[in-house]
């Protein structure tokens, strides 16, 4: 869960991006919510940016939401996503 509150931290103060804490097959999961207007960016080019960079992240995306789960991420690799999370929102802000 720590890793989520990761990821929902780093989104929180983020123009256009609603960041919120769901389960999922009971596990807590951050779901970003990416008003592309206020953004500047949807959730599908975060998603191809993200997944695009070295290193390579891939999350689940749909519509206009990117869902973090944190099941299979390593120590560290949260706070990677929240980072380059960030730096791709504020770059198109």
């Amino acid at each position: 869960d720590s890793c989520t509150q990761v990821v929902l931290d780093a989104a929180r103060d983020l123009d256009g991006v609603v960041a919120e804490r769901i389960l999922a097959r009971t596990i807590p999961q951050a779901k970003l919510t990416i008003d592309a207007a206020r953004a500047g960016i949807s959730a599908r080019e975060i998603a191809a940016r993200l997944r695009e960079g070295d290193p390579s992240i891939r999350l689940a995306q749909s519509g206009d939401t990117l869902m973090v789960n944190p099941h299979n991420l390593a120590d560290g690799e949260a706070e990677l996503i929240a980072h380059r999370l960030r730096d791709i929102v504020r770059a198109a802000g």
